[in-house]
């Protein structure tokens, strides 16, 4: 090998080592977490739920509680379908960050990211039918809101990160 080369790939090598320092640094300094879902997928078609519930330790509530929740198989995927008033689901601690999917097949569904005040922090509505992923970010996210969906909305997976202490 030559000396040129040989210089080259113990450079490239420093390189290397530095970068991944850099990284074993930069993760030792994160926190751990765990990535905590409440997942719809694993039941059958048709399950019943009640109109207050707890899955993953998230607590679902219906926001009109007379009308039954179940789960739907709809556009390929099982979700809890919900009614059009819809539901909140109070998170088992704070988040800065919600990841969801959910499906609409009649009408709109209004997703909000609130804080423990009720304050809204985020929101985004799908117009569009089918299955999307959503991300809702906040400072001090405690619940989850949704309405609409015109008694067509389902809810597969919600799921957030959290520390572990």
């Amino acid at each position: 090998m030559s000396r040129i080369r040989m210089i080259a790939g113990i450079a490239m090598t420093a390189s290397a080592l530095s970068t991944c320092a850099m990284t074993f640094s930069s993760l030792a300094q994160s926190a751990p977490k765990i990535d905590l879902c409440a997942d719809f997928t694993i039941f059958p078609d048709n399950a019943p739920f009640s109109s207050e519930f707890v899955l993953s330790s998230f607590k679902f509530k219906s926001k009109t509680s007379n009308l039954p929740w179940f789960a739907n198989l709809s556009g390929g995927s099982v979700g809890l379908q919900f009614n059009d008033d819809g539901f909140l689901v109070t998170l088992p601690t704070l988040t800065s960050e919600v990841r969801m999917r959910v499906g609409t097949y009649n009408r709109p569904i209004n997703v909000e990211a609130v804080d423990s005040a009720g304050k809204s922090l985020n929101s985004t509505k799908i117009e569009k039918q089918g299955l999307f992923d959503l991300n809702l970010a906040g400072e001090g996210i405690a619940a989850i809101s949704v309405v609409g969906g015109g008694h067509e909305g389902i809810i597969s997976t919600l799921c957030m990160w959290v520390p572990i202490q």
